[in-house]
């Protein structure tokens, strides 16, 4: 009797474990999308940057480096970094993986973008 009360107890913990928890990737939203017709005499494309951070949230509280603000800048300075005299970046996506369970989430945000160096 009491090896099916443990069996029962270890079940239901399995189960609630696979409920609770998932982990997905998807892309984020594309907002604030400006669309300048530019045509390949205007700038010299010099290669594709990529920047990884990474968050740790419990409930709504972030203890990650990963912040959306200033997000445009921070891929630049690394596109400058890469290619000293890149002017600007285009295309930039942000993707996001995480795992959640129960209140706590941890995530990965990939941003990846094309430097330019504009004529």
């Amino acid at each position: 009797m009491k090896t099916a009360k443990v069996f029962f107890v270890l079940s239901l913990c399995t189960a609630l474990f696979l409920l609770a928890s998932c982990k997905s990737a998807t892309p984020l939203q594309r907002d604030g999308i400006v669309d300048i017709p530019l045509t390949l005499s205007n700038y010299e494309v010099l290669g594709r940057v990529k920047m990884v951070d990474t968050d740790f949230r419990i409930v709504f509280f972030s203890f990650g480096k990963a912040k959306n603000y200033g997000l445009y800048y921070k891929i630049l300075e690394e596109a400058q970094k890469e290619y000293p005299t890149a002017n600007d970046v285009v295309n930039v996506t942000v993707d996001f993986e995480g795992t959640r369970f129960l209140f706590f989430q941890k995530g990965t945000y990939t941003t990846t973008a094309l430097a330019v160096r504009y004529k």
